[in-house]
């Protein structure tokens, strides 16, 4: 199935990845706005210090994932969201300060079950974590996020701009006012053709039209023309305009803040689904706090 859907900033953003709702856990970022430079230097030297935009964001340590990604540990001071300036002196609060009435706050964790729901009590790892784990106090950073996704753009329904053929289903609910959502999504790794196509699942928590549109959005997207292979990677994205000036992915803009250690974004989720086989879901949350 292709689906695209579409994010609102809000005050905290919460993502958990696992199977089991009796072992859920939740996983935190919180979410402001900025913009992130990566700067080119004359010298080797200053180039290696630049890697990470900054000498500060040094990896404390580096993981090499058996796709070929590169994870680097870095600080969690030093994330990308400190190079916006309204985040100088920042305290990172690691607990929200409103919790859903249902499930118990965590790191992330995916666990896999067979096709008659029976659940495996073995944790599924993010392939990068199979090399090895962030220590506490760092967060995981996909090395080299140079991103090339479609820029989104909204129209009756938010669209990917140059798509003449995008296709979706979506379910919605509409009312005076939530405080956030969740969805349990089922994880594949659909085949697309050409340059261009892609295909995703998620949840985004809408409001406001047109230029006024707010999203925040989570959920799995394989996109061969951007990663150049086909795995099923986590993703997030938001907007405050309705895609116009405002709204990325993942931590590619600074002010988007990130505080796992064990669960990185714009990496692959495995295992996937089978037809007949085992099922493999996430189920991700979305609240106002």
């Amino acid at each position: 199935m292709k689906s695209n859907a579409y994010h609102q900033p809000v005050n905290q953003f919460c993502i958990g990845s696992f199977r089991s709702e009796k072992k859920m856990k939740l996983f935190y970022f919180f979410i402001l706005l900025s913009l992130m430079n990566l700067c080119d230097a004359s010298s080797k030297k200053i180039q290696v210090r630049k890697t990470l935009s900054s000498s500060k964001k040094i990896p404390v340590k580096s993981i090499k994932s058996p796709d070929g990604d590169i994870i680097d540990c870095i600080n969690i001071y030093h994330q990308p969201a400190f190079d916006h300036p309204l985040l100088k002196n920042h305290t990172i609060l690691m607990r929200p300060s409103f919790q859903p009435r249902k499930g118990p706050i965590g790191g992330g964790e995916l666990f896999q079950s067979n096709a008659h729901g029976q659940e495996d009590k073995k944790p599924i790892a993010q392939l990068w974590q199979l090399g090895g784990r962030c220590p506490e106090g760092t967060i995981p950073i996909r090395r080299n996020q140079k991103a090339r996704y479609a820029k989104k753009k909204h129209r009756n329904f938010p669209q990917l701009a140059g798509f003449s053929n995008h296709e979706y289903a979506y379910a919605s609910v509409q009312s005076n006012k939530y405080l956030g959502a969740k969805a349990t999504i089922n994880l594949w790794q659909p085949q697309v053709q050409g340059s261009r196509e892609f295909s995703l699942a998620q949840i985004w928590v809408v409001a406001g039209a047109n230029s006024g549109l707010n999203t925040v959005e989570a959920g799995w997207m394989v996109f061969p023309s951007h990663f150049r292979e086909s795995n099923t990677r986590l993703f997030t994205y938001w907007t405050s305009d309705g895609y116009q000036k405002t709204g990325c992915y993942n931590l590619d803009c600074p002010g988007f803040v990130h505080t796992s250690n064990s669960i990185a974004l714009d990496v692959a989720l495995s295992p996937v689904s089978t037809y007949h086989g085992a099922q493999h879901e996430i189920i991700l949350q979305i609240f106002k706090t």
